[in-house]
């Protein structure tokens, strides 16, 4: 749907509606980068034809990038006065034949923690494999408790970050910390 890959059309604009308290500040400066996270998923997922984990994998895709840019974010009243009890969000998507492609969810069913655990893990034994996604989970569940979250951010570490890391404490010349 995103570009002409395939015969379609390329989109030209995206709006997403949502309820008021969704764009209103009440997370301070925290507010743009939980919207920019949204855009990025929106975006990825009009690219990829999917909604998953992986499509938070390539950020720098050129065409995620000018799908994010397009989004337009705009309150909708229907799903206001639902709010919270239900919460709702409609993507309407505009295409360069000017066709108009319209989804609306009126309430997006939120997941339980054991799906969202579920699927922590998943992904991250993708990345890291399966005892040290569990080792990150349990330290992460009890994160107020450890003495340092160094930790965790060494278990986050594949491979080829650790080798880079290593690589650049030991390049000479370098000040390193």
């Amino acid at each position: 749907m995103a570009s002409r890959k395939g015969g379609r059309e390329p989109i030209v604009a995206l709006i997403i509606a949502e309820p008021a308290a969704s764009l209103e500040t009440v997370f301070g400066d925290l507010l743009p980068r939980l919207t920019f996270s949204g855009l990025i998923g929106v975006a990825a997922a009009l690219v990829r034809g999917v909604i998953e984990e992986a499509n938070y994998a390539n950020l720098s895709h050129p065409e995620i990038g000018r799908l994010a840019e397009l989004i337009v974010l705009e309150r909708d009243d229907g799903f206001t006065s639902a709010f919270p009890a239900r919460q709702g969000a409609e993507v309407r998507v505009r295409l360069a034949d000017g066709t108009v492609v319209v989804r609306r969810i009126d309430d997006v069913i939120a997941a339980t923690e054991a799906e969202i655990r579920a699927r922590f893990l998943t992904a991250a034994a993708e990345v890291v494999g399966a005892s040290r996604a569990a080792q990150i989970r349990d330290l992460v569940e009890r994160c107020e408790k450890i003495a340092d979250a160094a930790t965790i951010v060494a278990l986050c570490r594949t491979d080829s970050s650790r080798e880079a890391s290593r690589e650049q404490r030991h390049v000479p010349g370098r000040l390193t910390a």
